[in-house]
């Protein structure tokens, strides 16, 4: 039966993807597109029988808390479809009777703490016990719906590049469809899936809602758009959708009043949006930011010392702002540089090793070719510039665990290729390749 379920729909969204206009690139065919829909889907049930056989204990397994958790939202719709209507709409469920008959038998569900400020797993866990209604039950159609919604956020993200760049060529849409780490985390019932879609959707609709919309009712769906990706992003990783609100107003500026002074703007709006998180945290929440990523940082690497779990560093954090700016550096190298070449011999990781030699293989040979010192589209190159920096200082300062890494950076590595390929010109690298290629045979003559 599951199989039967899963195989209709993918069926049926194959169908939308090809009779829609949204899922539509200006570099990339239509059928290509469904290509790599299907190779997301494929990557989401490896994903699964991986975690299912290799990694027997479902406890650990990412993949499966959600979902277990939905259970027990989704079983009171038979008798009690009221109470899954409020738990689904987050409507007066903060009392006894929610927690006694629903939330004690969940573990993630009320899982806030200090890790409220940046993730939460209620959205997640909705999702979950909403496709319940389709999929019965069975797992595998899930992976099938997160791999469609994190699909729609990777065209939107396409549509958002090619509406900002003069000269689009196929690499700049590739990076955000074809990246493995990209394609095997955004494929499955993880955050990551919410993530990309949400991401994807807010970028999009932002720029749509302000230089593309010509009626009322198209910036009616477009602010829908937003709310949808805003509500997401702050109830899956908060910290995410205060970042893209910091990028989204200098863009949006910068656009539309042709700002010529890019990075400056960008730089004013982060560091604005910086100190008054701080301060809302700080005077009306009670939290103090530098605490909470002490906090965060010390609970992962005594969790990981305890499962034994590869590690970055064994570097307990002080609650010092010095201690954690000397820590920079090395948060840098191992978001960007781990998993060195041959430091696991795990599946999981090597696959990683072989992703980030040649990740750094081809980031270096491009810039070698092509580098050229005069950006053309600034505000793109800031926006994924801003992007990329601030999700490697929040990861690198919060995750000590290599594995955990390398998933989370998942989130940035398309806007991080796609600062590497602003930073090159494209005649540059046809130019310089076949200087390379007339030097060796005029050598070998």
């Amino acid at each position: 039966m599951e199989i039967l379920l899963v195989c209709l729909y993918i069926l049926l969204l194959s169908l939308i993807i090809y009779k829609s206009s949204f899922f539509e690139s200006q570099v990339i065919k239509k059928k290509y597109l469904l290509i790599f829909f299907w190779i997301k889907i494929l990557a989401g049930l490896s994903l699964y029988f991986i975690y299912a056989y290799y990694y027997p204990n479902r406890q650990n397994a990412d993949i499966f808390k959600y979902f277990d958790d939905a259970k027990q939202i989704y079983k009171a719709l038979p008798q009690h479809p009221l109470d899954f209507i409020q738990m689904i709409l987050g409507i007066n469920i903060d009392n006894q009777y929610f927690y006694e008959n629903y939330f004690v038998y969940t573990e993630y569900w009320s899982k806030r703490l200090q890790d409220s400020l940046i993730s939460t797993t209620s959205v997640i866990i909705r999702f979950n016990a909403i496709t319940m209604l389709f999929s019965f039950g069975y797992f595998n159609v899930h992976t099938v719906f997160a791999s469609f919604f994190s699909f729609i956020g990777q065209m939107g993200l396409c549509h958002f590049v090619e509406n900002n760049l003069k000269k689009i060529h196929i690499g700049h849409v590739l990076v955000i469809f074809l990246i493995p780490s990209v394609i095997f985390w955004s494929s499955s019932v993880l955050k990551e899936f919410l993530l990309f879609f949400s991401i994807g959707m807010l970028v999009y609709a932002t720029d749509k809602l302000f230089f593309y919309t010509k009626n009322i009712k198209q910036k009616l769906w477009t602010i829908i758009l937003i709310i949808i990706a805003c509500y997401t992003l702050i109830f899956t990783k908060t910290y995410i959708f205060v970042l893209l609100l910091a990028l989204l107003i200098p863009f949006v500026l910068t656009k539309k009043y042709q700002i010529k002074k890019t990075f400056v703007c960008y730089l004013c709006s982060i560091i604005v949006c910086a100190v008054i998180s701080y301060c809302y945290l700080k005077l009306f929440l009670g939290k103090d930011i530098i605490n909470f990523i002490v906090f965060r940082h010390n609970i992962m690497l005594n969790l990981a010392l305890e499962e034994h779990a590869h590690i970055t560093e064994n570097h307990l954090l002080q609650a010092d702002i010095f201690d954690i700016f000397s820590y920079l550096p090395i948060a840098f190298v191992n978001v960007l540089l781990r998993p060195f070449p041959f430091e696991s011999f795990s599946p999981m990781m090597l696959l990683s090793e072989i992703e980030q030699l040649i990740l750094e293989i081809l980031t270096i040979s491009i810039l070698f070719l092509g580098f050229n010192k005069k950006i053309e589209q600034k505000n793109l190159f800031y926006f994924c510039l801003f992007f990329t920096l601030s999700n490697i200082i929040i990861i690198g300062l919060c995750s000590p665990i290599i594995g955990a890494t390398v998933r989370y950076r998942s989130i940035f590595l398309p806007f991080l290729c796609l600062f590497f390929l602003l930073l090159c010109d494209e005649k540059t690298i046809k130019y310089r390749y076949h200087k390379i290629i007339s030097f060796f045979k005029v050598k070998n003559k």
